[in-house]
C-alpha cells in the first residue's frame, strides 16, 4: 500500500473521530457533559496525546534515520565506483571490458532510478561479472597485481552496498503500532468533538489538524522507503560519478 492511501485512511479515521465526538455530544445526556465530565476527558486525552505523540516522534526519527543512512550509502557508492574505474583505467588495456560493463551498468542503473528500483532482486548483479573479469586479468607484474587486489576490494564494497540496500528496501514500520497509533488520535479527536459544540472554525481546525497529523503519518512512510515515492533519495552522486567514467 502507498504511503498516500495508508495517508488518507488514516485521515478518514482521525477525522472521522472528531465527528463521531460531534454526533455522541448530541445523543449523550446533559450530567455527562458537566466540568467533572470535562476535567477528566481532557485528563485522558493529555495521556494518550503524550502517548501518541512520542509514537509519532519515534517513527519520525527511525524513518529519517534510515532515510540519511541509505542517502550516505548512496553516495560511498558513487566514490567506490569511481575509484574502481580508475584503479581499472590504472591496470592498463586488459582491463577495458571491465571498465566498459562497468560504465554501462551504472547508465542502467541511472535509468531505472527514477521509476524507483535502482536496486532489483533476481539475476546476478552485474558487479559479480565484474569481480569474475578483474579475477581473470593477467597481472603480471606486482603493481597491476596491486591494482588488481584494489579493484576486487572495490568491488566488494560496492556488492555489499548493494544486497544491504536492497535487504532494507522493504518498509520497517509495524502496522500493529501504525493501527495503535491511529487509533490513539482518532480517540484524541473524538474527545475534541465530544467537548465543542460544532461551527464553521472548529470544523475547519480539527479538519487541518487531522491533516497535519496525517502528512506525519505520510512522511514517516516516504521517508521509511528511500528509493519509492515523492521524496526518495536523489540520483544525483550517481550521475555525478558516472560523467567521471571513461576518463
Amino acid at each position: 500500500m502507498s504511503a498516500l492511501a495508508i495517508a488518507a485512511i488514516s485521515f478518514g479515521f482521525v477525522f472521522g473521530g472528531a465527528l463521531l465526538g460531534f454526533w455522541l455530544r448530541t445523543r449523550l445526556p446533559d450530567h455527562h457533559l458537566h466540568d467533572d465530565s470535562k476535567t477528566v476527558v481532557q485528563l485522558g486525552t493529555g495521556l494518550v496525546a503524550t502517548l501518541a505523540a512520542l509514537v509519532l516522534g519515534m517513527l519520525t526519527a527511525s524513518a529519517k534515520a534510515k532515510f540519511d543512512v541509505q542517502t550516505d550509502e548512496v553516495q560511498q557508492v558513487g566514490a567506490n565506483i569511481v575509484l574502481l574505474d580508475r584503479a581499472l583505467a590504472r591496470y592498463g588495456p586488459d582491463a577495458q571490458p571491465s571498465r566498459t560493463l562497468l560504465k554501462n551498468a551504472i547508465e542502467g542503473v541511472i535509468a531505472t532510478w527514477d521509476r524507483g528500483s535502482p536496486v532489483e532482486a533476481g539475476s546476478p548483479p552485474v558487479i559479480e561479472k565484474i569481480q569474475q573479469q578483474i579475477r581473470d586479468l593477467p597481472a603480471a607484474t606486482d603493481a597491476q597485481k596491486a591494482l588488481q587486489s584494489r579493484a576486487l576490494d572495490l568491488t566488494y564494497s560496492v556488492a555489499n552496498t548493494r544486497w544491504l540496500a536492497l535487504e532494507q528496501s522493504g518498509s520497517n514500520v509495524s502496522y500493529p503500532l501504525l493501527v495503535v497509533l491511529v487509533s490513539w488520535l482518532a480517540a484524541i479527536f473524538l474527545s475534541f468533538g465530544l467537548m465543542a459544540r460544532p461551527n464553521a472554525t472548529i470544523v475547519a481546525v480539527l479538519f487541518v489538524s487531522a491533516l497535519s497529523v496525517s502528512t506525519a503519518i505520510f512522511l514517516i512512510f516516504e521517508l521509511d522507503q528511500p528509493f519509492q515515492g515523492l521524496i526518495h533519495i536523489s540520483s544525483e552522486p550517481i550521475r555525478v560519478a558516472f560523467r567521471q567514467l571513461g576518463l
